[in-house]
């Protein structure tokens, strides 16, 4: 019996574990269609560049409508300037004036391109005179009349710079000179009245001299050492180019181009003034560019 009963048991396991018996289930896969989701892709995109494509044409031709006229091109035709050439008067100064205009007139002194007069002199034989001054331009023949009053004491030196503009009267001693500097544009001072030792020469605007520096250790006249001076006629400023002192003096030789050529006199020491021997000289240069 139990042999039977093991044998139910078993078959009914195998019953139970039979796959035969199981219902099999089947899974449906969905199908995906390729094609309606490219058409799809495709469209949208296709809407998308019409749409850019639309909004580019409506700004493109809102430009087109707002954009300015073209300014049409005036042809200019270009000045020529004429430079005069160095040396020639940038301006000859327009007067009817004639010396015999002037009775009473002294000549105080002349070069070769310009004769200077006081007229209606006052001062009798004094070494110092004073009164009014015409100049007379040699190469033009015409007379300036300067505006003002001058006094002039003993002999007068006439020095003019190259372009015909001014009109130096060098008055006094052989070792102090007072400078008037005329301007024949102006017709009247070019700038104060100044002191100096030296020759002139004359750069652009500028004229360089020696002034009246003095020191005690000098063994002559007043002790006269001069340094270097560049004075501007038009701006009346005045720049030292190179200082006097104790051991050394100056005195300018030319000017070549924008290079001025000085003399550097100087003593190891103060006494050696005492003695022209120990006095030595060199040549220096300075550039006038620095002006």
């Amino acid at each position: 019996m139990e042999n039977q009963i093991n044998v139910g048991d078993q078959n009914t396991q195998q019953i139970g574990q039979n796959p035969i018996n199981q219902p099999t289930e089947v899974q449906v896969k969905p199908k995906f269609n390729y094609w309606a989701v490219s058409t799809i892709v495709f469209a949208v995109l296709f809407m998308v560049m019409v749409g850019v494509f639309a909004i580019n044409y409506v700004k493109v031709k809102n430009n087109r409508t707002y954009l300015p006229s073209p300014t049409p091109e005036v042809s200019q035709t270009p000045s020529v300037v004429k430079q005069q050439p160095t040396g020639v008067p940038t301006a000859i100064p327009t007067t009817n004036l004639k010396l015999e205009d002037f009775a009473n007139k002294e000549m105080l002194g002349e070069n070769d391109n310009y004769s200077v007069y006081l007229i209606n002199p006052k001062g009798g034989d004094t070494p110092e005179k004073t009164g009014e001054l015409i100049v007379y331009d040699k190469k033009n023949k015409i007379v300036v009349k300067i505006t003002g009053a001058f006094s002039i004491f003993g002999s007068t030196i006439v020095i003019n710079d190259k372009k015909g503009e001014y009109v130096l009267l060098s008055t006094g001693t052989s070792m102090s000179r007072g400078i008037i500097p005329l301007s024949l544009a102006k017709k009247a001072l070019a700038v104060k009245e100044f002191c100096a030792t030296s020759d002139f020469l004359f750069y652009k605007d500028y004229v360089i001299y020696g002034n009246c520096d003095t020191f005690q250790n000098r063994p002559w006249e007043a002790g006269q050492a001069a340094s270097l001076i560049a004075l501007n006629f038009k701006t009346g400023q005045e720049k030292t180019i190179t200082k006097s002192d104790l051991t050394h003096q100056y005195g300018p030789t030319k000017v070549v181009g924008d290079t001025l050529y000085y003399l550097d006199t100087f003593v190891t020491k103060e006494e050696d003034w005492q003695n022209p021997d120990n006095q030595k000289t060199v040549s220096k240069t300075y550039s006038l560019l620095s002006l």
